[in-house]
């Protein structure tokens, strides 16, 4: 985490992401240059233990084949450890991974 404040960017369909690296709960440091060239799909998602949050990775789990590291990648934010503990989130690589913000 920075100590440079954030100026909110909204980013549109298929615009470029910034380069970040983050740590996934479960591996090693990640960042957007290992996905260049495929799409990503970044979800700040706060915890998983939202309903409406957790039926929404229910959806996007249902369509996994989708992510295969090759044509498209999806990166999950989560702020709640419990999100890994409980099992609520888990890395499937490839094409998923998960990051505690």
């Amino acid at each position: 985490m920075s100590d440079t404040p954030l100026r909110p960017h909204p980013l549109g369909e298929g615009d470029f992401a910034p380069w970040f690296t983050a740590q996934p709960s479960m591996a090693d440091p990640i960042g957007r240059s290992a996905a260049a060239g495929a799409i990503i799909v970044l979800f700040f998602l706060g915890s998983a233990g939202n309903p409406r949050i957790a039926a929404a990775l229910a959806t996007m789990l249902s369509r996994s084949a989708l992510f295969d590291d090759q044509h498209a990648s999806f990166f999950g934010l989560t702020v709640d450890r419990e999100d890994a503990v409980t099992g609520r989130i888990a890395q499937r690589v490839p094409g998923t991974r998960y990051c505690l913000d």
